[in-house]
This record gives C-alpha cells, sequence and structure tokens, in this order.
C-alpha cells in the first residue's frame, strides 16, 4: 500500500511538473512570436529610415552644388566626399562672376541629418554673404557669413545655440592669374614644382552665438591670402575630417603633413587619375579603422 501511495504521488507529482512545463512553454513560445514580431518591426522601422536618409541625401545634393555643378565651373578639378553617416555636414560652395570663380568648402558641426540641416541653413546664409560681397574678396565674405550667421541666432532664438562652421573660401581670377584666400580654420594646399605648400586660414570657427558684436555686422576678423598662380598649379581644400582619421600602423591622425605628401605625390598623376589615386591613399590610411567626422577635400589644377 505505501509503494501505491508513493506511486501514486510521483505520478501526480510527474503530471503537474508536466502540466507547468506545458505552460512555460507557451509563455516562452507566446514570447518567442512576440520578440519576433518586434525584430520584424525594427528591421521594418530601420529600413524605413534608411530609405529615407538615403532618400533626403538625393535631396541634398539638388540643393547643394556637387561634383557636376564642380566640374563645369572648374573641368580639372577633384572631389572626394565621404560623410560619416550617409549624409552629413560637409559643403561646398560655387559661384562665378566674370573671369572670378569662387569655391568655397564648408564644414557645419554635427553629422548625419543634423549636419545636413544646418548645411542648407549655413547655404542660404553663405549665398547671401557672397552675393553681398562677392567683390570685396574671401575674407569680407566670411566677415559677413559671420555677420548672417549671428543675425539669424538673434532673429530666430533667445538661447545659445552651438551650431557653427568651418569654412575655406578661395576667388580666382583666371584674367590675372591670381587667386585670394581666407579661411575660418579652413586651409589650402598649393602643390607647385613637387612641393606642398600650406596656407592656413584664421584660426577662428563662425558661429551663431552672441559674441558682443552688434546684430548685422561684423568687424574685419579674417585674414586673407593672395598668390600669383603658375601653370599647372594645384589647389585643394579639405575638411578636418581627412586630417583627423586615425590609421596607420601605429594608429595616428592623418595630419596635415601627410595629407601634404599624399597630395604632392598625386601631383605628377594625369588629372583624369587623380583622385581615384589620392582616395586610394586616403583609404589605405584608414584600413579598418572607423570613419571618425564628415571628410571632404576639393581641389583643381590651374
Amino acid at each position: 500500500q505505501d509503494l501505491r501511495t508513493h506511486v501514486q504521488n510521483l505520478e501526480t507529482r510527474v503530471n503537474q511538473r508536466t502540466l507547468e512545463i506545458r505552460q512555460m512553454n507557451a509563455v516562452l513560445e507566446r514570447d518567442n512570436r512576440q520578440r519576433k514580431k518586434l525584430n520584424a518591426q525594427v528591421q521594418a522601422n530601420f529600413v524605413a529610415i534608411t530609405k529615407s536618409i538615403i532618400q533626403s541625401k538625393q535631396i541634398l545634393e539638388l540643393a547643394l552644388p556637387g561634383k557636376e555643378a564642380l566640374r563645369n565651373l572648374f573641368p580639372q578639378s577633384v572631389f572626394i566626399s565621404r560623410p560619416l553617416n550617409i549624409i552629413g555636414g560637409d559643403f561646398l560652395f560655387l559661384d562665378q562672376t566674370g573671369a572670378q570663380k569662387t569655391l568655397s568648402l564648408i564644414d557645419s558641426t554635427g553629422h548625419g541629418i543634423t549636419g545636413a540641416m544646418i548645411s542648407l541653413t549655413g547655404s542660404m546664409l553663405m549665398r547671401s554673404a557672397y552675393t553681398s560681397q562677392q567683390h570685396a574678396g574671401p575674407a569680407a565674405i566670411l566677415n559677413q557669413f559671420l555677420a548672417n550667421c549671428q543675425t539669424n541666432q538673434r532673429s530666430d532664438s533667445s538661447g545659445p545655440q552651438v551650431h557653427g562652421f568651418d569654412a575655406a573660401v578661395i576667388t580666382l581670377d583666371a584674367e590675372k592669374k591670381t587667386v585670394q584666400f581666407a579661411g575660418a580654420k579652413g586651409n589650402l594646399f598649393l602643390i607647385r614644382d613637387g612641393q606642398a605648400i600650406l596656407y592656413r586660414g584664421t584660426r577662428m570657427s563662425i558661429y551663431a552665438e552672441n559674441n558682443g558684436t552688434p546684430a548685422g555686422t561684423a568687424s574685419p576678423q579674417f585674414d586673407q591670402d593672395e598668390i600669383a598662380l603658375m601653370s599647372g598649379d594645384q589647389l585643394y581644400l579639405y575638411s578636418d575630417g581627412i586630417t583627423d582619421q586615425f590609421g596607420g600602423p601605429k594608429n595616428k591622425k592623418l595630419g596635415r603633413r601627410r595629407l601634404g605628401e599624399i597630395l604632392r605625390t598625386a601631383s605628377t598623376v594625369p588629372i583624369a587619375d587623380r583622385q581615384k589615386a589620392i582616395q586610394n591613399e586616403l583609404l589605405i590610411w584608414k584600413g579598418s579603422h572607423f570613419k571618425v567626422d564628415d571628410a571632404t577635400l576639393v581641389g583643381f589644377e590651374f
């Protein structure tokens, strides 16, 4: 009798445990279905967001000048653009007045969609600055760009903003064979006779924050260089995403010196292959390291 009772108790316990396991399996199966459903939703949202960003990139390319507009103005040109996140905050400004051609590379704060939106605002402010100062030279354009940013900040928001720009502007006069340069933390490389010559811009960015300057005005703050050009001279502007990229055998920043060496070495490559040669060297330096910033390089041969 004791044995029968013991067996019955075991059977009861086994049945109860079996029922508990079935219930647990049912809960796990339900959770698994919910998890799969959530994963599918996340994946669908990711695809939708990526498609939206790609479409935004296409719209941005229509709103801002790109490779085609650059080559129309500077046929012997090089343009390397590698955004950190599909779209970014680096953009070009191009225009021509008579024999004078203006090229500017502007680096907005931020990356991705945020940087792209700041770029659109910066493009409008730069266009306004160029329209009013196009005959006064790159330094005057940057001064007005600074004034426009500060005016826009005061009119649109009472709080501080961290949005800003680094910029480099050059104006080429084909008739006089000269180029004028001014930079807001932006630099210019001149490649001539196998040498890389660096012209450094003023060590001040263009920020929208109120710095005490009366609204709509900006005292002259940016220095300007004028360079007499020779046939075959090559000029390059670049954003700090180029020189700040970590890489190489010791995982160091590329830096200005190495960039100058890359541009100097590539200067003997025919213009049709020069962009690819420069880009290959930059990719070899980066290797398997992550991109640190939007990286843009633009240049042309005189």
